[in-house]
C-alpha cells in the first residue's frame, strides 16, 4: 500500500483515526509491516502471515528501507557523513545509512536515505540530531519492493515472486 498522510499503521485505535487496514476492506486479520507514523507517506506491507510480519520487522534480517526526505535548509557534507556512520539515539547508535543527495538548496534539501533498522521514527530522529527538520518523508522501497505504479491510498496484492523474495530474504 502507498499509505497516505494522516493514516496510521495499527490494528486498533481508541481515538478512531483512519487505519491502513481500513483501506483494504477485508474480513481477514491483517498486520501492518513497515510501520510509518501518521505524518509520513509511502510503502507499507499488509499481510495475514504473522510469521513473515515478525521476520520482516526483526532487525536481525536487515531488510533495507529507503526513504525520500525533504528537509528544511541546506544539508552539509559533514551532516551526510554523520548519517552514513550512524547517529547516537536513546536506544544506542544506529547502523550505517546509505545517503544520496537529490537536491541541495539554501532553503530546502532532499535526500534518499536507506536504513536496515526500524527504530521508532528513526529517520526523523536521525535528521533532528544533525539539525535538519523534516518537511516530508516518504518510504519508497522495502528491500526490492517499490512504490512504482501505486498511487497514494492505493494497494495491490504482492506477486508470487515478491512473496518468495520476502521469505528468502528473511530465511533463518
Amino acid at each position: 500500500m502507498n499509505k497516505p498522510k494522516g493514516v496510521i499503521c495499527t490494528n486498533r485505535d481508541p481515538q478512531g483515526r483512519k487505519k491502513a487496514i481500513d483501506i483494504i476492506h477485508t474480513n481477514e486479520r491483517i498486520f501492518c509491516v513497515g510501520i510509518l507514523d501518521a505524518d509520513s507517506t509511502g510503502l507499507i506491507l499488509l499481510t495475514n502471515d504473522s510469521e513473515l510480519s515478525n521476520r520482516l520487522t526483526h532487525p536481525r534480517y536487515g531488510i533495507a528501507k529507503t526513504y525520500v526526505v525533504r528537509i528544511k535548509g541546506e544539508i552539509k557534507s559533514q551532516q551526510i557523513e554523520k548519517l552514513k556512520k550512524g547517529i547516537w539515539l536513546a536506544e544506542g547508535k544506529t547502523s550505517r545509512a546509505s545517503v544520496k543527495i537529490l537536491k541541495r538548496r539554501h532553503t530546502e534539501s532532499s535526500i534518499e536515505i536507506s536504513i536496515r533498522q526500524g527504530l521508532n521514527r528513526q529517520v526523523r530522529r536521525m535528521l533532528a540530531k544533525i539539525g535538519m527538520p523534516v518537511k516530508s518523508l516518504t518510504r519508497t522501497k522495502i528491500g526490492r519492493l517499490t512504490l512504482r505504479g501505486l498511487g497514494v491510498g492505493k494497494f495491490r496484492q504482492l506477486t508470487n515472486p515478491e512473496v518468495t523474495y520476502l521469505k528468502k530474504a528473511t530465511a533463518g
